[in-house]
């Protein structure tokens, strides 16, 4: 289930943590500085990827 609410910093490292948590494979675009521009690619143990970004209004 996902929820969505405004980025925030807060929210991104949050994020980053689950995904260490989770035992993926993450990087970002480099864009704490604005987080509604944050983008992440995810990619699981089997090779599959997924790019992960804010949703905005």
């Amino acid at each position: 289930m996902a929820t969505f609410a405004p980025a925030t910093p807060e929210r991104c490292a949050h994020l980053g943590r689950a995904l260490t948590a989770a035992s993926l494979a993450w990087s970002d675009n480099g864009r704490q500085d604005d987080p509604q521009f944050l983008t992440y690619t995810v990619t699981d143990p089997h090779g599959r990827a997924w790019r992960v970004s804010p949703v905005t209004n």
